[in-house]
């Protein structure tokens, strides 16, 4: 009955069965990491023993007793490695160590058998060991409390009545009494710690399990997240390049169209359509300039800048528009100051921001201030506004893309959302410093932090010629699956005087290639039947190396682009701007010539 108690004796508290067998399964890993090395120490209690036995006790005796307790633990040792590779709970397996436990206390406490005839100083030693592989057991099975009563009752239990019933000879006997009594206390604190031990162990699995399931949980999060963003991604992309091939059209017909001799009306109606068109392209431009980003292809060119001639250029670009506005524009800078960083990238944040500041202020100036800390050699360029102010919950939020503020109606005026997100990783491709301070009703204030440089800009010579008048009697072959998309081009390549084939498939337009060697190929990425501009451009080149080549594509998938990078291909992005097509056109011809 007792032994049966033993065995399962050992509180779940209120836990679940899985909860158990994991505790069970960390006492059992522990028991086999350590039962080896306990074979060693149990050998040294052994010869202590026999120490203090020698030339008193029978040595037949002697050496059964100490070759059991050592025979016992290396079996007990082989017994756990075949638990470990059986298949059976660890509720189980734990049964039958505890009757090895069991066993052991016995094996262990058998010297108290001579305590009525041990000297004063045996029994205190005998007493002191038992106490300490008592204390042992506790740490060793980390509170299962089967294990540790089956041990102590025997050994602890064992000394502490041994103490009672056979006082010394010498001595008084209170005292021998009192010893006893403490030696039964012991074994009930040393088990209220080993309940406490085990109360710990089974929280702390608890705890782990739970940290578990929200690790597995936030995975899963991340993955949807993740998920989400990808197909984000992925459909900016799409409805990117289903936009763009019919904006594209537009604006090669329209580019077209303004090079024809029109009367006055027909011109003044041509120019707003051009003027639609880019700003519809300026929108879906800050679309590409995300997935660029995201796609880690924008490269960072450093340069020293005029800081002061870059302000004041921003300033002469958005003045008419602040004008408009009834804002006004105001520049404050020293000349001197330079910095070193990437003109474009920089020209495209500050601008970002003054854009911002316009559209959200209806009265006062919008001041650009860039000063020179040289205590810390930095530069700090500030945009502010007096507008409508962010509130302090929305802050986070303004860098979200397609997040805007004070704008419910998607009033498209204010843009798409994407400007402050664009700032946020140009910034931190440039490792400058991003803050933002504002008020609600007083305005804000975005704050660039820059390291200084002492060095002065090199001068910039801009090339103003006529890109066009190189391009008379160019031969251009144009490939495009899209019919609307070949005749646009066609129609206003022939205008400047380019000789202009086109070809709706790779086949085709390799077949043409073999006719006639053209100047110069403008192939789209995305071509039917599996195949891609870049493989054509590619397999044109191994009939005419070197041979000059574009490409002209709507889509802006962080993949295809990293893909047109990776293959050294330039890429222009539909719609495009008809002088920007006509330079690198002509750069693409000269490159190639000797």
């Amino acid at each position: 009955m007792l032994l049966s108690r033993l065995l399962s004796f050992s509180p779940v508290f209120n836990s679940p069965p899985a909860l158990v067998e994991a505790v069970y399964k960390e006492i059992f890993d522990a028991l086999r990491l350590r039962a080896r090395l306990l074979v060693l120490p149990i050998t040294c209690v052994v010869f202590v023993v026999w120490s203090l036995g020698w030339g008193t006790y029978s040595p037949l005796v002697m050496a059964t007793w100490g070759f059991a307790v050592v025979v016992h633990s290396l079996l007990r040792w082989r017994l756990i490695e075949r638990l470990a590779l059986h298949s059976s709970t660890y509720i189980r397996r734990l049964r039958f160590i505890t009757v090895t436990h069991i066993v052991s206390g016995f094996l262990h406490a058998a010297p108290l058998l001579l305590f009525s005839s041990m000297t004063d100083s045996q029994r205190a030693i005998i007493s002191v060991l038992l106490l300490g592989l008592a204390i042992g057991n506790v740490a060793l099975t980390m509170g299962h409390l089967g294990i540790a009563w089956g041990y102590q009752i025997p050994t602890i239990g064992g000394t502490g009545i041994c103490w009672l019933l056979f006082p010394p000879s010498t001595g008084s006997a209170l005292a021998s009494i009192g010893l006893g009594a403490l030696m039964l206390l012991l074994m009930l604190i040393l088990n209220f710690h080993a309940r406490a031990s085990l109360r710990s162990l089974f929280a702390s699995i608890r705890s782990r399990d739970q940290l578990v399931g929200l690790n597995q949980d936030l995975r899963l999060a991340l993955g949807k997240a993740e998920n989400a963003n990808r197909a984000k991604t992925r459909f900016l992309a799409s409805a990117s390049h289903d936009l763009r091939q019919p904006l594209h059209t537009l604006a090669m017909f329209s580019a077209a169209l303004q090079l024809r001799p029109l009367d006055q009306k027909s011109a003044d109606i041509a120019r707003n359509i051009s003027t639609a068109m880019q700003d519809l392209t300026s929108e879906l431009d800050s679309l590409l300039d995300i997935s660029k980003l995201d796609a880690g292809i924008v490269q960072v060119n450093e340069a020293h800048i005029d800081l002061n001639q870059l302000l004041q250029n921003i300033r002469t670009l958005y003045l008419p528009i602040a004008q408009e506005a009834g804002i006004a524009l105001v520049v404050i800078s020293n000349a001197l100051i330079t910095v070193n960083t990437d003109r474009a990238l920089l020209d495209r944040v500050i601008r970002n921001l003054v854009d911002n500041a316009i559209k959200y202020s209806h009265y006062g100036a919008v001041v650009l201030e860039a000063n020179l800390d040289s205590q810390y050699k930095k530069v700090i360029v500030s945009v502010s506004d007096q507008g409508i102010g962010i509130a302090e919950n929305e802050m986070n939020h303004v860098f979200d893309e397609f997040y805007q503020v004070g704008n419910p109606e998607r009033n498209r005026i204010k843009g798409l959302g994407l400007g402050l997100s664009i700032v946020r990783r140009l910034t931190s491709l440039l490792n400058i410093q991003l803050d933002c301070e504002s008020v609600i009703g007083a305005g804000t204030t975005f704050t660039l932090t820059l390291p200084a440089t002492m060095r002065q800009p090199a001068r910039t010579v801009h090339d103003v010629s006529n890109r066009f008048a190189q391009l008379s009697r160019c031969k251009v072959l144009v490939l495009d699956d899209e019919p609307a998309v070949r005749s646009s081009m066609a129609a206003l390549l022939s205008e400047v005087g380019c000789i202009v084939e086109t070809a709706g498939d790779s086949q085709e337009a390799l077949d043409l290639a073999r006719q006639n060697k053209p100047d110069i190929l403008l192939a789209d990425l995305r071509l039917q039947a599996g195949t891609n501009g870049i493989q054509t451009i590619q397999a044109m080149r191994e009939m005419y190396p070197h041979l000059p080549a574009l490409l002209i594509s709507g889509d802006t998938e962080p993949k295809q682009l990293t893909a047109a990078k990776s293959a050294g291909i330039e890429l222009l992005h539909k719609p495009v701007q008809v002088d920007l097509l006509a330079r690198a056109i002509a750069q693409q011809i000269n490159q190639a010539s000797p």
